[in-house]
């Protein structure tokens, strides 16, 4: 598996994989719809990309959770 990067670190940990599976098939099955494509968030928007601080989502999930909070 590639480890991607964010921000320049690597995150080096199958922890975050938790989810990916459920909606990387949700995605194929939708024709690869840009909303439900695979999107890593972080938990706490305060808090860096770590471990501890991210969990797997939909690109329309993340861009909801920005859209509730950009103001």
């Amino acid at each position: 598996m590639n480890i991607p990067t964010y921000r320049g670190k690597k995150i080096d940990s199958d922890e975050y994989v938790e989810g990916f599976e459920d909606i990387y098939n949700e995605w194929v099955q939708s024709g690869y719809e840009t909303m439900k494509c695979l999107s890593l968030d972080r938990k706490d928007r305060f808090k860096e990309y770590s471990i501890g601080n991210i969990h797997v989502s939909t690109w329309q999930e993340n861009f909801d959770r920005y859209m509730k909070y950009r103001l």
